[in-house]
């Protein structure tokens, strides 16, 4: 937490909130990833939310999904901001790909994000990033992150030509699909 205040912490909506900063009920479950800055009354000008390092060496497509409530308020002059980054070195660096906008009064919002600029790097990094301006503002939660990647599929697409396309195989006969580069049955008829 580069502020060294209070970081991201994790409750139920009770826990979440304070009088100005009132969170609604999240879109499933009870728990989430919270930053309160009215409650804590402090600076809250930095503070880092990071996911572990991603793998995307081996996938085609990939995009992160989150839902979130935030105000995007100014307060006093200050204007609090959240943004999403990303970092392709572990965590060295990062560049910002979303400036989160209000999720509405009262409400939670679902965000996606494609992520498929960044496929076939090995140390992918997601920030979440909340800053209060220096300001006493009032803050941002997150909930139900999840990366979805769709990854290349090993199927056989060359059919054996000395055999014909239909085959009678008799009665109770069965067929194995294995993949060709580990041998290992894939489906059994």
């Amino acid at each position: 937490n580069p502020s060294g205040d209070t970081a991201f912490q994790t409750g139920d909506e009770a826990t979440a909130e304070s009088g100005p900063f009132d969170v609604p009920p999240p879109l499933t479950g009870t728990f989430m990833a919270y930053v309160n800055d009215d409650d804590c009354a402090c600076n809250q000008d930095q503070v880092d939310l990071i996911s572990p390092v991603l793998d995307l060496s081996n996938v085609t497509a990939a995009e992160l999904v989150f839902d979130y409530y935030y105000e995007d308020n100014t307060w006093d002059g200050n204007q609090e901001d959240a943004d999403i980054l990303v970092s392709t070195d572990g965590g060295s660096s990062y560049t910002e790909i979303l400036d989160l906008s209000d999720s509405g009064t009262n409400t939670w919002d679902t965000e996606t994000i494609d992520l498929t600029p960044y496929v076939g790097n090995v140390n992918v990094r997601i920030l979440f990033r909340y800053s209060d301006g220096t300001g006493w503002l009032y803050g941002l939660t997150i909930d139900n992150v999840v990366v979805n990647a769709e990854v290349p599929l090993g199927v056989q697409v060359i059919a054996n030509s000395a055999m014909p396309a239909e085959e009678y195989l008799g009665p109770n006969s069965t067929v194995h699909f294995y993949d060709p580069s580990s041998n290992k049955i894939m489906l059994t008829l």
